[in-house]
């Protein structure tokens, strides 16, 4: 079952946890804020390979790093160094725990390649914490129909747990993070092809193992 079973790597699609543990710690910063897409690197403990540079996915339209750049364009065009960048800000450790209270299960790293999505999801995960940033901030957990009865039957309802799990502010900003993703970003497709308001993130792995919105 690969809705509830699989576990894929999240790719891009891991981004979002990222500003949103962002907007959490900082409040006062909007996707107008400026984040720093230029090169770094950090040391890795490994002795074969001693330091890892995160690059961006290679653009023919855009620069290979873009400098001081919103984080609304950041999110759009899904740039990777500015991303790891803003991990490396709040801390990876908040970054996680947050993907974690929304609901994603399973061992997920705590270093920086986990935020540009060096982690195993699964889709059923995703899908509920994603809908948290659409429930301004507030997580329910996924359950489902055993049947359905008609109007004669005896009705029995599942009291669900509502939990506030991010702020309703920082939560809003990200929506709107993917909702230019749609319009002028990397799901400008999406946008193009579906007949209403369209609001995500892609993610990809190499050769497109994995592939994301």
């Amino acid at each position: 079952n690969r809705a509830m079973q699989a576990e894929r790597q999240a790719g891009s699609s891991f981004k979002p946890f990222v500003y949103g543990a962002y907007f959490e710690k900082y409040p006062e910063q909007d996707l107008e804020s400026f984040v720093l897409d230029s090169p770094i690197c950090f040391k890795t403990g490994n002795p074969e390979k001693p330091k890892w540079c995160p690059k961006n996915y290679e653009e023919k339209s855009l620069p290979r790093f873009m400098g001081a750049i919103p984080i609304k364009t950041a999110i759009a065009r899904s740039r990777n160094v500015a991303t790891v960048r803003a991990a490396k800000d709040v801390g990876i450790n908040e970054v996680v725990d947050l993907a974690v209270s929304l609901g994603i299960k399973g061992d997920i790293p705590r270093y920086l390649p986990t935020a540009i999505g060096a982690a195993d999801v699964k889709v059923i995960d995703m899908a509920r914490a994603y809908a948290a940033f659409f429930r301004e901030g507030v997580d329910i957990p996924y359950w489902f129909l055993d049947s359905v009865e008609d109007k004669q039957g005896i009705k029995n309802f599942r009291s669900l747990e509502y939990k506030q799990v991010i702020s309703k502010e920082a939560a809003d900003k990200v929506l709107l993070g993917m909702r230019w993703t749609a319009l002028a970003g990397t799901a400008r497709s999406a946008s193009r092809e579906l007949p209403f308001a369209v609001a995500g993130k892609t993610g990809t792995t190499n050769g497109f193992t994995d592939a994301w919105f």
